[in-house]
């Protein structure tokens, strides 16, 4: 049996910390491994997370930010194949991780499988806001900006190893960066699950302020240049990467 590694990574979020956990116990598959990476919370987390023995690794100091900590989850991990689950987040079922991992079966030359997602609202999950549906990824994708749900995204640990992890120096935008240098590697392959894979609830860290919101477009538009000859088609990239977010409240 493949091996998964789950990684959550909080900071201050007992109010959700909780359904995120039950989630992953209540997993159908028992090849996991369990990892939380906490900040340094303040607030009552240290608590809850104490009570859920099934925790296989256990971090709590302060870090540099998410992708530091997600960073630190990956290096701490022993799976065949990692994945995240945030403190706010949930599974929608029991049967995800079982769901992935036939995928990894079905094609073991794989590298990653990933799916779709919900934003739920934060004050009643069975709201589902928008709706995050992927598909089978093409190169051509690249160039429209594209990206598989980052939270649904499942990669073999030796593709963190040979080609490294998130960049530290981006506080919003590391797993587009990530995301682009892998999918955009010939060698890479990934497989569509058209299956929900996680609940968000809606309100993240990239759209909870002007602030954050400015400093994402400029990350990821720094992001599109460093793979791209031409101002312009970054631009359109760019535009192209946020206009497609529209159909997703429609879906």
């Amino acid at each position: 049996m493949l091996k998964v590694s789950i990684i959550t990574v909080t900071l201050n979020c007992v109010d959700y910390l909780s359904d995120a956990l039950l989630s992953v116990s209540k997993q159908d598959y028992s090849n996991l491994e369990i990892i939380v990476i906490d900040g340094g919370s303040t607030d009552g987390s240290l608590e809850i997370l104490k009570g859920f023995k099934f925790i296989d690794i256990l971090i709590t100091e302060p870090d540099d930010g998410l992708y530091h900590a997600l960073n630190n989850g990956i290096t701490q991990s022993t799976g065949d194949i990692v994945g995240f689950l945030h403190a706010d987040d949930f599974f929608p079922k029991n049967s995800i991780v079982s769901d992935i991992v036939r995928v990894f079966n079905d094609h073991p030359h794989s590298d990653a499988v990933y799916g779709d997602l919900n934003y739920v609202s934060r004050k009643d999950i069975s709201i589902i806001k928008r709706i995050w549906k992927s598909e089978t990824f093409t190169p051509e994708l690249l160039k429209k900006g594209w990206m598989p749900p980052h939270p649904t995204l499942y990669i073999r640990k030796d593709w963190y190893s040979k080609y490294g992890f998130f960049d530290t120096s981006f506080k919003i935008s590391s797993d587009y960066d990530f995301i682009i240098k892998s999918f955009s590697n010939s060698s890479f392959k990934s497989v569509y699950l058209p299956s929900t894979i996680v609940n968000m609830r809606i309100g993240g860290v990239s759209n909870k302020s002007i602030k954050n919101i400015i400093c994402k477009i400029l990350e990821d538009f720094y992001i599109i240049q460093k793979s791209s000859s031409c101002v312009f088609s970054s631009v359109i990239t760019l535009l192209s990467k946020n206009f497609s977010k529209v159909k997703q409240f429609f879906v």
